[in-house]
């Protein structure tokens, strides 16, 4: 990046007023479009509605800074997409969602944010102690759902992104829209409120860590996601902790847990400026995965190499939402694999009912997971056994297998449905069987209802081979980290 740098107020910009800085701060960042540069918000609010930003620019939100969006949706520009640069939002991908529940199916303001780029490379909002980028929850009656209005950062093609030590809150839509991305870099930064935190439509290579999603909407979100690694994050949410699909995607030393301390958006919006006090509207978290694929865009493989490790996981409803090519927001991709690794598991509502496809059978899979479920072997509080095309796999962690074998339900021969166990459980509803103590090192568990073939079976013996892994963390070291935390109210749901 260029050694240029531009504070704003001292090129005619006014801090602490409520007219509109817009224009100003553009001339800067304008003028940083030819070499780059760091364009500087000092201390203070300064009101705006769209920035566009480009290759080479840094924006720097000093201590004390404060971006404040315009309340009025009109105010924000819907800029002309660039040649060579293909949009994978929300209207490419899932077009038909829109098209069911929006007269006129996608409209082109669904791109407006408070700061947006489009094709640009190296680029970064960098913010100090507590910077903030407000949105104000901006309103719009003719937006999704009748109320959202723009986003918060809105990056579509870019390259080398980093965003760093910046709370965002009360977005009018996503806080972060990021789609056909690569290699962007998110550390530090606070989600607030509004809707989902972070959306990565077909990005690549996404590091987040040590960042907190408190939000009022799903809090990281992605179709067609390409290496994405999550660590060391709070993530706190009235929808789902996550709704994506892709392929090398890692969670770990995460704390996921409900319920939300944002209610979700759509249960208290009333009307422009009128919404529900904070503690109404519905505050369960659903899930920890609802799975997301494209119709328009299916990926070239199904999604596998989902994996949650070192986590704690806290009052969700379920694991994973997945109907096998369901429309609008489930056809498409197929989902393969998902693995959790060493992870706790607190105050779980419901079992998953799970519907994968035939044509690419779901292999989930369980090494060294610990439920607070003790009527229930572990895979049938996770998973409902009836559940159709689905295995679950119970992989020995760092305790010893100790199990025993029911001859009255596995044939000769029928080793797809030997069950491992760590420790002795009774049978499943579904009939299953526990597996001999002697076939620890070389057997995994597999539901008798499911298939016998799962996909890249080869992982699983890999993980079964795999040395136990380290304790699992408590909730104190997952987010050692972190400010103090908000409080959570305990919502009835």
């Amino acid at each position: 990046m260029n050694d240029r740098i531009c504070i704003i107020t001292e090129h005619g910009v006014r801090e602490n007023c409520t007219d509109d800085q817009t224009k100003s701060i553009q001339r800067l960042l304008d003028e940083c479009r030819e070499n780059g540069g760091t364009v500087v918000i000092p201390a203070g609010e300064f009101y705006i509605s769209s920035l566009r930003m480009w290759s080479n620019t840094t924006l720097l939100l000093r201590d004390g800074a404060r971006l404040i969006g315009s309340e009025d949706c009109n105010d924000y520009e819907v800029y002309d997409v660039p040649d060579g640069v293909e949009l994978r939002t929300d209207m490419e991908l899932i077009s038909q969602y829109y098209e069911m529940t929006h007269p006129g199916g996608p409209w082109r303001e669904y791109r407006r944010a408070m700061i947006s780029a489009y094709g640009e490379r190296n680029l970064a909002i960098i913010g100090e102690g507590d910077a903030t980028i407000d949105g104000r929850h901006c309103y719009d009656a003719d937006g999704e759902e009748g109320y959202r209005g723009p986003h918060g950062v809105f990056f579509t093609n870019c390259e080398n992104v980093e965003f760093r030590g910046y709370t965002i809150t009360s977005s009018g839509n996503f806080m972060h829209q990021l789609d056909n991305c690569r290699h962007t870099h998110m550390v530090d930064v606070t989600c607030l409120a509004g809707s989902d935190g972070i959306h990565l439509h077909c990005c690549t290579d996404t590091l987040i860590e040590r960042c907190r999603f408190i939000t009022g909407d799903d809090c990281i979100a992605g179709i067609n996601i390409r290496d994405l690694t999550v660590r060391d994050c709070e993530i706190n949410s009235s929808c789902n902790a996550t709704r994506m699909g892709g392929v090398g995607i890692l969670f770990e030393r995460c704390h996921i847990h409900g319920p939300g301390y944002y209610p979700h958006r759509k249960t208290v919006v009333l009307g422009k400026g009128k919404e529900l006090p904070r503690e109404e509207g519905r505050h369960n978290m659903l899930a920890l995965v609802d799975y997301f694929a494209s119709e328009n865009f299916p990926d070239s493989e199904p999604s596998h190499d989902i994996v949650f490790r070192d986590c704690v996981l806290e009052n969700l409803d379920r694991i994973l939402n997945y109907r096998a090519d369901t429309p609008p927001l489930q056809k498409g991709t197929l989902l393969a694999e998902l693995r959790l690794e060493n992870v706790e598991i607190r105050g779980l509502v419901n079992a998953s009912w799970v519907a994968a496809s035939p044509v690419t059978p779901l292999c989930i899979v369980l090494k060294d997971v610990r439920c607070d479920t003790p009527d229930l072997p572990l895979a049938d509080a996770l998973v409902v056994p009836s559940s159709p095309h689905t295995s679950v796999t119970i992989v020995p962690g760092r305790s010893s297998a100790m199990c025993s074998l029911s001859s009255d339900t596995v044939a000769d021969g029928d080793t797809h449905n030997i069950t491992i166990s760590a420790s002795p459980q009774p049978l499943g509803s579904a009939g299953r069987a526990i597996a001999p103590a002697s076939s620890a090192s070389s057997t995994v568990s597999k539901r008798r209802d499911a298939p016998t073939t799962s996909y890249l079976p080869e992982r699983v013996s890999a993980i079964a081979s795999e040395p136990p892994i380290s304790p699992r963390p408590t909730i104190s070291t997952v987010c050692f980290f972190m400010k103090s935390p908000l409080p959570i109210r305990k919502a009835s749901v």
